[in-house]
């Protein structure tokens, strides 16, 4: 028996068998597509929250203020290396990366920028570095993930000696984010552990994985930002995907925040080449969340590589570059605030989102202004804050 449609002059028939050969082949054609762009069955479930492109917070203040000015004065050879980065600790003082190399030597300077100290020696033996790309706080302890030696160094915060070595389960692709317990994210491939196509590991302090989450990936595609959020939870994004995921710690795709914006391609687009920072594309470069929920987004288009050979900074020079600084009010799923900064680059770390600038002295020396980003969130009855910097 046939099955027919159409008007009654022009009917279509087809052998029941098509029908359903036609039906299964569009079937598997949605899920097909739809496992390509989540890369998870978890991902379709969680709740999609759209950012417009237009700001919403009319009564806002955006602020770049100058914390400290870091000089040549205190360095070896007298003379600090443009690729130096301050890790700003929550007591207000700075741990500098630093050196000849590429950044393989660490410096300890008070709330004013001036260097106070060295931090071991270059090397790989105990309380030495190749490589001190962050440093962290973890209870009792500053952590330096060295991301050459691939291992973590614990040291005590009283006396700043070793208290503990761990190895890293992963090479660092981006960052690690550490948890307030010790705890941190990382987002590497995994080896010999069945896990390699999970991108995010939440690793306990002594190296050991305690799980893996975020959707499936392989190859050049691995590539995360890692933050902290409230709960507990951990923010995760691809570098060319404006499409921001919050997990929880037991594994569970929690929500998803994609941003629309015109300067921002749209997830799925085509890239011209594995290395999004390359292609002068926008990408993102840093996320962090703050003590009230507001989740900070560090975006950039390089006119050029980026002067290092690494995949993501540390240095974006200004005059090649655009960086933007997006805020998000993630209850309400709002955009509250856009704005570019004049600034080479900006992490997050203790306390807030911080730029680092550096510039030549007068006597060409080199000098490195870290600045911290505020939004104030004006009520009505009062008045704004002035919008000059220290």
């Amino acid at each position: 028996m046939e099955r027919c449609s159409g008007f009654r002059s022009v009917r279509r028939c087809a052998p029941p068998v098509t029908i359903r050969r036609h039906t299964a082949l569009m079937v598997w054609m949605a899920i097909s597509a739809t496992v390509r762009w989540s890369g998870s069955p978890a991902w379709a479930q969680a709740p999609h929250h759209t950012i417009r492109d237009e700001p919403t917070c009319a009564e806002c203040v955006f602020r770049r203020v100058r914390l400290a000015t870091l000089t040549d004065s205190g360095f070896a050879g007298g003379a600090m290396a443009m690729a130096a980065v301050p890790h700003v600790m929550s007591n207000g003082t700075y741990f500098v990366s630093a050196g000849a190399g590429f950044m393989d030597e660490l410096y300890l300077a008070d709330r004013t920028g001036r260097i106070t100290r060295r931090v071991g020696r270059k090397g790989e033996g105990p309380g030495e570095y190749e490589q001190p790309w962050l440093v962290a706080e973890a209870p009792g302890v500053y952590v330096v993930f060295d991301f050459a030696l691939r291992r973590t160094t614990h040291l005590s915060k009283e006396s700043l000696t070793v208290a503990a070595t761990w190895l890293l389960p992963a090479r660092p692709a981006t960052s690690p984010a550490p948890f307030a317990d010790g705890r941190y994210v990382l987002n590497g491939v995994l080896q010999g552990s069945g896990r390699q196509d999970r991108p995010v590991h939440i690793v306990a302090p002594d190296g050991r994985v305690l799980r893996s989450i975020g959707t499936r990936e392989t190859g050049d595609r691995i590539q995360r930002l890692v933050a902290i959020g409230g709960d507990s939870t951990v923010w995760v994004a691809r570098l060319d995907e404006y499409r921001i995921e919050r997990w929880d710690t037991g594994g569970t795709l929690a929500a998803v925040y994609e941003r629309r914006t015109s300067w921002f391609p749209a997830p799925g687009a085509e890239r011209r080449s594995a290395n999004v920072t390359s292609d002068g594309r926008p990408h993102l470069l840093h996320l962090y969340e703050d003590s009230i929920g507001r989740l900070w987004v560090l975006s950039g288009v390089a006119k050029r590589r980026p002067q290092d050979q690494g995949s993501i900074g540390p240095f974006w020079d200004k005059s090649e570059s655009r960086l933007i600084v997006e805020v998000i009010d993630t209850r309400a799923h709002r955009l509250l605030w856009s704005e570019t900064v004049p600034g080479y680059y900006g992490v997050p770390a203790a306390g807030g989102f911080f730029e680092f600038s550096p510039r030549l002295s007068a006597n060409n020396g080199v000098l490195l202004d870290i600045w911290a980003y505020e939004l104030h969130e004006r009520q009505p009855h009062e008045h704004p804050p002035s919008r000059r910097s220290r």
